[in-house]
């Protein structure tokens, strides 16, 4: 099952990489394309659990940076709980 759930990630990966977006959209997303590459290594065994990722991001005593945890608060969440990529 495993092997889908990454293959799923890299496929989304390469279709954003390869189409003809416009001027500016693949940078405007940045943070949530950064995501996507840590979902994929934490599948390859090169990161962590997203999991625990997601829940040490909604410890509420952690000092945040809301303008870039927020997109992979929303990423990580619609994954682990839906295996759903969503905010593109």
């Amino acid at each position: 099952m495993k092997y889908f759930e990454k293959r799923k990630l890299i496929k989304f990966l390469s279709n954003l990489q390869t189409n003809n977006f416009p001027d500016g959209y693949l940078d405007h997303h940045k943070d949530k394309i950064d995501c996507l590459k840590w979902l994929i290594a934490s599948y390859e065994g090169r990161a962590g659990d997203p999991k625990e990722l997601l829940e040490s991001m909604l410890n509420p005593m952690k000092t945040t940076n809301w303008s870039t945890d927020s997109e992979w608060i929303k990423i990580l969440y619609y994954w682990v709980y839906y295996k759903r990529i969503v905010g593109f």
